[in-house]
């Protein structure tokens, strides 16, 4: 994927500081994660 450009955003290790962006990323989650769970199987 590096080739293609593409970066992947991971969370940050135990003791080390937050990635950018994971701000952003943290609520987006949790909002993909209730759709998900509330969706019939």
């Amino acid at each position: 994927m590096a080739g293609l450009g593409v970066r992947l955003l991971r969370p940050a290790h135990k003791g080390k500081p937050e990635r950018a962006g994971a701000a952003l990323f943290k609520p987006l989650r949790q909002l993909i994660e209730s759709v998900n769970q509330t969706l019939p199987g």
